[in-house]
């Protein structure tokens, strides 16, 4: 009894510590929506990588631009603790002096209903002119719930990322499950490069401007529907298969009704204008010698930097090194959940795969994880190995071309072929396969005259393309620029009932 008596006290003790979490951000929200703000950011978590830096990026730019009084940033989902359990990095801190950053994690503990709404009032009451969504989840249940009624008030906008893909090859992230059926409220979309752009244009269909935002079921079936892949053409299990789930009954029949007003798959005019390469910024370093002076018999070293995770495909590294024992690969990067704890890994989160178990090389060296790439022993390297499977426009490779490091790199792999080039670095074609990047890294090493060449070219377009002055005029001109023109709201109103998905059209 005594047992008992505890547990009930125990769960009871926790539920109230939660609901004063809860309360505690209400309030915190509530007075951050007396603040007047012209642009805000929001974020899922603090952490260092790709998505934060551009986070980190634009709080900058917009900081600099237009006062650091006139942005904020909102962080939604996940707290500290649980994020350096998962992304052991460092907690990242590069954004700028004066500009708030806004706690509001505990509130992703309430009911989607509330939170969605408290966020929504709470925008709603400050009147941002722009929000920018970098992968922030309650943002994004936000725009699927009140997107029709916020893009009435406010630029709505969010930074596109490349498709990741699970075990199965579905992808995977926010790009690929949110962005096609909101695109019509969204009034700007930023790329950290020019290639998913072209991708999403090719691949992405013209969405209907509605009252409502189609949920994922609604949406993927619209889409079967759009194919002629209807209910009486597909088997049940098949169609299950293919969305992850059976539609229910009201998913079919608003499936209907999209697929009636979705057009080809392709872009139309005003959808493409949407969309904005930003490309990032990164700081200027000192000059690092091609060579670095060494002994003679000194064997060469080769730098690999990245999280280490399944994207960054780090199980390649040592089969390259293999193929490579004159030369020793040092790898620095944090190893994400998958490669720390793949029984845990397995056990809460089967359908991805995450990473395992590393092989291992006699040349290879995993040093762990790194706070800044300036703070890696540079200069003891003569050339950078960078392999990925899927990747937008790597902010590693910038900061490597900023301390002029020449790079060995995928030039198919998303944007990483508009920084490295045979003018700018040596590209890999084939980034399955070890033996290429081995041949490419002997190269390198095999002439230093021409990696001082490359070096150079590659190093100017960081310091011009890549600048603190190009990223904020191209920031000033997306802000300053009108907004892009809607679609006219159609006369067509949809009405769903809950007697078995039946709805009128008019």
């Amino acid at each position: 009894m005594g047992v008992a008596r505890r547990l009930v006290r125990g769960v009871y003790a926790h539920a109230s510590l939660q609901t004063r979490s809860i309360r505690r951000a209400q309030r915190g929200l509530a007075t951050f929506a007396t603040q007047r703000r012209r642009f805000i950011i929001c974020i899922p978590y603090l952490k260092s990588g790709g998505g934060e830096r551009v986070a980190a990026n634009l709080a900058h730019a917009l900081s600099h631009l237009y006062g650091p009084d006139s942005v904020a940033v909102l962080v939604t989902d996940w707290s500290g603790f649980v994020v350096r359990l998962i992304f052991p990095e460092n907690v990242f801190t590069s954004y700028p002096r004066g500009v708030p950053i806004v706690d509001i994690v505990a509130l992703s503990r309430a009911k989607n209903d509330q939170r969605v709404w408290d966020l929504m009032t709470a925008l709603m009451s400050m009147r941002p002119e722009m929000v920018i969504n970098v992968n922030s989840r309650t943002m994004w249940e936000c725009y699927e719930r009140f997107a029709p009624e916020l893009s009435a008030h406010m630029r709505l906008g969010t930074v596109a990322f490349v498709h990741v893909g699970d075990k199965t090859g579905k992808p995977v992230g926010y790009t690929a499950t949110h962005l096609e059926r909101l695109l019509p409220f969204l009034d700007f979309v930023i790329a950290d490069n020019a290639h998913i752009i072209e991708e999403l244009g090719r691949t992405i269909a013209t969405a209907p401007r509605t009252e409502w935002v189609a949920t994922e079921a609604e949406w993927a079936t619209a889409k079967l529907l759009k194919a002629t892949m209807t209910a009486t053409t597909r088997e049940a299990h098949d169609v299950s298969r293919y969305l992850g789930h059976m539609p229910s009954k009201a998913d079919w029949a608003a499936a209907r009704l999209l697929a009636k007003e979705m057009t080809a798959t392709a872009l139309e005019a005003p959808e493409l204008a949407k969309f904005h390469c930003l490309y990032q910024h990164t700081m200027p370093a000192a000059r690092l010698p091609i060579e670095p002076a060494r002994p003679r018999k000194e064997r060469p070293q080769v730098l690999w930097a990245s999280r280490v995770s399944r994207v960054k495909f780090p199980e390649l590294v040592p089969h390259i090194a293999r193929l490579l024992p004159e030369c020793d690969i040092h790898a620095f990067g944090a190893r994400e959940i998958g490669y720390r704890f793949p029984a845990v890994k397995n056990l809460l989160l089967p359908e991805y795969d995450l990473g395992d178990r590393l092989p291992k090389a006699p040349n290879l060296y995993w040093r762990g994880p790194y706070k800044k790439f300036a703070d890696l022993p540079l200069e003891r390297f003569s050339a950078m190995l960078y392999t990925s499977i899927y990747d937008g426009l790597p902010n590693v490779l910038l900061e490597a071309a900023a301390h002029r490091i020449p790079i060995v790199a995928p030039t198919a792999v998303g944007g990483i072929g508009e920084l490295i080039g045979e003018d700018t670095g040596w590209p890999v074609e084939n980034q399955y396969d070890a033996r290429e990047y081995a041949e490419r890294l002997r190269e390198v090493l095999a002439s230093p005259g021409e990696a001082a060449r490359r070096v150079e070219a590659l190093s100017h377009i960081v310091a011009t393309r890549h600048s603190f002055e190009a990223f904020c005029s191209a920031v000033k001109t997306l802000v300053e620029a009108n907004a892009t023109p809607q679609r006219a709201v159609r006369t067509a109103s949809y009405a769903k009932h809950a007697n078995g998905g039946v709805e009128t059209y008019s």
